[in-house]
């Protein structure tokens, strides 16, 4: 199994905390939203103007059974 790669018990244990809408964590909001390649993993922060930003993202895809 490549470093990088998780288990699908690992993704329903990583959807648990981090919503589809926004969820703060620590310093930050992030989403986990399915997406259909997959799942996208974003960072959202907030700009002086109270919009959210989107950095960085990331795309989540099944690869022989791992994600």
């Amino acid at each position: 199994m490549k470093e990088n790669m998780m288990t699908p018990e690992e993704l329903a244990t990583f959807k648990e905390y981090v919503r589809e809408d926004k969820t703060w964590i620590n310093d930050a909001y992030y989403r986990l939203r399915e997406i259909p390649e997959g799942y996208e993993f974003a960072k959202l922060e907030i700009d002086a103007c109270g919009a959210s930003i989107v950095s960085p993202k990331i795309t989540l895809q099944l690869d022989k059974g791992q994600w």
